[in-house]
Parts: structure tokens; sequence; C-alpha cells
């Protein structure tokens, strides 16, 4: 035990306890970059599962149609894919796509009851991977989904309908609406995969073009 007024011992004391300190953060450190690793490897196949709004359909009759593409472009299949668009006074809109194949992109023609008010429009895709992990991916954030945000993914609303019995198009069994599987254009195979952030940063240099969607819409063939 230290005397008071030993000045050796309590510099020893001290050089312990730091080094001691410096030994827990280094372990928390380690421990933090682990965890990093860990969700980077969780990850890998969510992050190249993208969703996107093209150029809507506004003289489709009897209703305009917004164009929704959802593209799985990992070489692994996705199960309970989903997708929901916030269109404001139109309504909130949640559509069920079920499973996607390796590098399938699927595009989803929502029916709305008059052309959207904004070209600003992110959907947002749910879904489970193949190691049974779900995702939710809103732009370009990803996160692992509380139950919270699942209910408020499935939710729709009428918007400023009354209710959503008095919107014309909330409900797909009213209008038909049903996801179609494409390819890109100029090819006789599965889309290649390709990196979520890459297609939003090509999706927003468009946008800033003019158009959120024009520019997208002429890669691809629509069937």
């Amino acid at each position: 035990m230290p005397k008071f007024g030993d000045v050796p011992s309590w510099v020893g004391a001290i050089g312990t306890v730091g080094a001691l300190g410096v030994s827990l953060a280094l372990i928390y450190l380690q421990g933090k970059d682990r965890r990093k690793d860990r969700m980077e490897q969780l990850a890998s196949q969510a992050r190249l599962v993208s969703a996107w709004t093209e150029e809507p359909l506004i003289d489709v009759k009897p209703y305009p149609q917004l164009v929704t593409v959802v593209e799985n472009g990992s070489n692994q299949a996705i199960h309970q894919v989903s997708i929901s668009l916030q269109l404001g006074v139109r309504g909130k809109f949640h559509r069920w796509l079920a499973s996607m194949g390796p590098n399938e992109v699927r595009e989803v023609r929502l029916s709305i009851p008059a052309s959207p008010r904004s070209n600003l429009i992110m959907p947002q895709v749910a879904f489970v991977d193949a190691s049974g992990r779900r995702w939710l991916r809103s732009g370009y954030q990803l996160r692992e989904p509380t139950g919270k945000d699942m209910a408020e993914h499935w939710r729709q609303h009428p918007g400023s309908y009354q209710s959503e019995d008095e919107h014309p198009t909330l409900w797909s069994g009213k209008t038909g609406d049903n996801p179609v599987t494409r390819q890109r254009h100029g090819t006789s195979g599965p889309p290649r995969p390709r990196d979520h952030l890459a297609g939003l940063r090509e999706h927003h240099r468009v946008s800033g073009a003019g158009s959120s969607t024009g520019g997208a819409a002429g890669r691809w063939r629509r069937r």
C-alpha cells in the first residue's frame, strides 16, 4: 500500500491504471470493429436490393400509373418482398411482390387517382434475405426493422379521401395492379447485379437533369 508522499509508488500506480485504461479502450475498439465487420457481412446481400420510381404513365386509362422498379441485384433469392409508397393526398400504398429470384428485376405499375404532385418519390422496400434476416430500405438507409417499422410499412392510408373504401385505387383488387418481371434492354439473360448506391446515384443524377425518372426509363424495355 503506497504511503502518502511516496511519489514513485503513486507514479507506478497511475501508470498501471493508465495502461489498464488503454487496454480496455483497445478491446472496446476491436469489438466495435468486429461488430461492424459482422454487420457488413450480414448486409452483403441486402445492399444489392433496391427500388426506385420511373416516369409515371399519365395517359393510361382509367387511372395514371406510377412505375416502380424493384431489383434484386444479388445471386440469391429474396422473400416476403413488398413496397410502400407515400404519395401525400393521393394516399399511402402498399403492394406485395412475394419472392424474387437471383438478379430479377420486377416492375410494379401502381394505379393512382391522379398524377403525382411531386417527382421526388422514394419507394420503401421490405424483404427477407437468403439467411432469413429481414431488412427495410428507404433510399440510402438500410436497416433491420422493428415490429413498429413493419407495421408502418404495411399500413395503407387513403390520403385526402374519407375512407379506404372511397379511395378508387388504394387496393390492388380494384385495379388489377400486378408486378411484371422484365429484362434490361438489349439483353437476353437475367439483369446484371449492381450496387444499390450506384443505382441511386445514377437515379438522382437523372433527377437533377429535370426528371426523377425519365432517363432511367430509356434504359429499359417495358413488357
